[in-house]
């Protein structure tokens, strides 16, 4: 391959990151924690995860309600 045509490969592996950048921190602001890469996502997880967040939520129930007697 000549050297000629590294610049376009620079720039299609320059593109290919800054999509992925783009994807990483649109996953980030829209649910507020950083996007799973590869396999490493897994019901489990996202079950955990849904788990906490009702546990948070009823312990602030809980504090209210003891907080109002």
């Amino acid at each position: 391959m000549p050297w000629q045509s590294s610049a376009t490969l620079f720039i299609i592996g320059g593109a290919f990151n800054v999509i992925a950048g783009l994807l990483g921190g649109i996953q980030y602001a829209a649910y507020g924690k950083p996007k799973e890469l590869g396999l490493t996502g897994s019901p489990w997880k996202n079950q955990m995860s849904l788990r906490d967040a009702d546990i948070e939520r009823l312990m602030a129930q809980v504090k209210k309600e003891a907080a109002t007697k």
